[in-house]
């Protein structure tokens, strides 16, 4: 079992990579959440055609890693893998998942995209990083 601040230190890599990356960006007529998108899906790159930003919507009440609603209705092994894939992001930081992920199909890529995102955004807010 890995130890916690195993997982810490390359959550907080990641937070700092991204926070770098998103204060150099202009956010001029978009939102934090639609530049940490961005930012993610540039290193997921590229997205498959299906990919929008409206399949990103989670519920207001679900936890920050929580898979979007989309998925829901998918099998779970699709959800699995996405839950997966968003556990490694956490535990071997985002460019190891994001390795793992363009090997998934395309809806698994794309739910992994909209999941970290959500996560990423959560704890950026939580931390007070972004508005």
């Amino acid at each position: 079992m890995e130890a916690p601040s195993e997982r810490h230190s390359a959550l907080e890599r990641d937070i700092q990579d991204l926070k770098i990356e998103i204060n150099g960006r202009s956010l001029e007529k978009k939102s934090d959440r639609e530049v940490l998108r961005e930012v993610i899906g540039e290193r997921l790159s590229p997205l498959p055609p299906a990919s929008n930003s409206a399949g990103s919507q989670t519920s207001a009440n679900a936890k920050p890693s929580a898979l979007p609603l989309y998925l829901a209705s998918e099998d779970p092994a699709t959800r699995l893998m996405v839950e997966e894939l968003i556990d490694s992001a956490l535990h071997k930081g985002l460019a190891s998942a994001i390795k793992q992920a363009k090997k998934s199909p395309p809806l698994v890529l794309d739910g992994f995209h909209d999941a970290i995102t959500d996560t990423f955004y959560e704890e950026f807010k939580k931390r007070g990083l972004l508005k």
